[in-house]
């Protein structure tokens, strides 16, 4: 008689606060334990788009490795690093005299190389062609986004004076980019250049989204509510998929499914069919990132637990990953090669000197904080 398989007891990890000295990333490989990988000092944590790099920053290091240990470092790095669709490239920015440089590293051969320098960066996403990045040109004193090719010469793709150059979307397998000129959204082809085309204008600001990896749809989080938006069509079809104002996490799978997260749940969107599934009373969800290991399922954080969400069901189901003790709190986490990263950390004290508290008084009494707080709930 063959004795059932025992659950690896690794698959739930309870970390206690006197564990911790520091933010602290924590990987689990394949299921057989839990080992640091770092300790970032900023909340800057990316896995290739295959889970078999990670990327985050300690520092002011990118340190990119992968399941063999092997670590490659870029320094002086300041802004975004993003991969592209394949995984095989990790574009980055440092910056150093002033001046940033955008780097690109070639995960296969461990190379970096340069890709072109600019003066400054607010933003970052890929295309088919290359990396896009925004920035302000202090000669023509407008903002630019431009197109950094993988082969070619760079070039400008739009340009105004008020681009909104903080948040921008890019179809990562395709040729497709929006992006905000005022409120009005344009969309432009990274193949023709300086020919955008005004496709609506949208109901608030934005405030986060992601496009679908064709380029077929664009899903933005505005000051107004969460909206998708179906492009290549004349007029362009909006829907309203979440009233809250609250959604902090959007993510287009490769199939082009859309996630989506608020404080009280988590959904998923395939075609016209929509699951969701709530958070416990008194757990809101901090974060939300798909998870690759399953089919139509979501790595949920809360303040101390990570669940692993199915969605395949009408019913969607969960098993909790990980619980952290009182004291410690949840940051984010992502698949890596058949496992899971954690990145985990201890609260930072806020305590308020004399200075802060007559700074505060002052903004109470001319009633700019309660505005604040009110726009933040």
């Amino acid at each position: 008689m063959v004795a059932p398989p025992r659950r690896a007891r690794e698959q739930r990890l309870v970390l206690k606060p006197r564990e911790l000295s520091r933010s602290q990333v924590l990987a689990l490989i394949k299921q057989r334990g839990w080992a640091a990988v770092g300790m970032p000092s900023q909340r800057q944590l990316l896995v290739g788009p295959r889970g078999r790099t990670v990327a985050y920053v300690a520092g002011k290091s990118l340190i990119v490795r992968d399941r063999s240990g092997r670590v490659r470092m870029l320094r002086d790095v300041v802004g975004d690093f993003r991969y592209s669709a394949d995984g095989r490239y990790l574009s980055a920015m440092s910056r150093k005299s002033g001046r940033f440089t955008l780097r690109l590293l070639d995960v296969r051969t461990s190379r970096w190389r340069v890709l072109g320098t600019l003066p400054n960066a607010y933003w970052m996403e890929w295309s088919r062609r290359g990396p896009l990045v925004s920035y302000w040109d202090t000669h023509s004193r407008r903002y630019v986004l431009e197109l950094f090719p993988l082969q070619g010469k760079r070039r400008v793709v739009a340009s105004a004076s008020n681009l909104v150059a903080r948040r921008f979307f890019s179809a990562v397998r395709g040729y497709r980019v929006a992006f905000m000129i005022g409120r009005v959204l344009h969309t432009a082809d990274v193949r023709r250049p300086g020919k955008s085309q005004p496709a609506l204008t949208l109901p608030g600001w934005v405030v986060n989204g992601d496009m679908s990896p064709d380029g077929g749809a664009v899903a933005i989080v505005t000051s107004a509510g969460f909206y998708r938006y179906t492009l290549g069509a004349t007029p362009v079809k909006t829907e309203l998929l979440d009233a809250s104002k609250t959604v902090h996490s959007v993510w287009f799978d490769r199939d082009g499914a859309l996630a989506w997260a608020n404080p009280k749940g988590a959904h998923r969107l395939r075609g016209a069919v929509k699951r969701s599934f709530w958070a416990s009373r008194g757990e809101p969800i901090k974060t939300m990132r798909l998870h690759r290991s399953s089919k139509d399922g979501l790595l949920v954080v809360t303040q101390r637990r990570v669940r692993v969400v199915s969605m395949r069901d009408a019913r969607p189901s969960a098993r909790v990953l990980a619980v952290v003790g009182s004291g410690v709190q949840l940051v984010s986490s992502d698949d890596y090669e058949g496992g899971t990263l954690l990145w985990s950390a201890k609260p930072i004290p806020f305590v308020i000197g004399k200075r802060q508290r007559a700074a505060l008084t002052r903004l109470r009494g001319l009633g700019l904080l309660q505005r604040q707080q009110a726009r933040a709930r």
